[in-house]
């Protein structure tokens, strides 16, 4: 998509496109991402100097951007939006996990119910991982990103085995 208005202007270094209700926006150098993204997400997620994607709901843009912001006028009826770099989808998959943990209330109960199903030091385990990324202490925001790291990192990444509780690990005797 391309944009016409000059006050957008700052917005066309990068790849805009609206798919499933969810702005995608596509950058090849960080230095193509606009100022306003940057701040919006220091805003939503903290500050997170080595992140390469950012996820933002539509309603929350709307509350902390002017009416008439570039990124306003660009996000139209979408209801997420997303950023991340051309040709990762490892990140693009994490983003579209926020937006569909957002949109799908299906989706964040199961998400719920797979963090009930974590032991209590296991949960403290994850918000330490977390936390140590830079992410706020903001319980809703860190299940959320919990379930998009889960899906797209390796399983060893929060340091915790996914049994159920109250399952201990059996090792068969020779």
């Amino acid at each position: 998509m391309e944009i016409k208005s000059p006050a957008l202007s700052t917005l066309n270094r990068m790849e805009w496109h609206i798919q499933h209700r969810v702005l995608h926006g596509i950058y090849r150098t960080r230095q193509d991402v606009p100022e306003e993204v940057y701040r919006l997400a220091t805003l939503y997620e903290g500050l997170l100097p080595h992140g390469q994607g950012w996820n933002l709901p539509a309603t929350w843009i709307k509350n902390h951007s002017p009416r008439g912001s570039p990124l306003r006028v660009l996000l139209g009826d979408a209801e997420y939006l997303i950023v991340y770099p051309r040709g990762d989808l490892q990140t693009k998959k994490h983003e579209l996990l926020h937006a569909e943990y957002a949109m799908n209330p299906d989706y964040r109960a199961q998400v719920r119910t797979d963090w009930l199903s974590l032991t209590s030091s296991q949960q403290q385990r994850v918000h330490q991982v977390l936390l140590s990324l830079g992410y706020p202490n903001d319980p809703e925001l860190l299940l959320d990103e919990y379930q998009a790291y889960a899906a797209t990192e390796r399983p060893s990444f929060f340091g915790i085995h996914k049994g159920h509780k109250g399952q201990r690990n059996k090792t068969k005797r020779k």
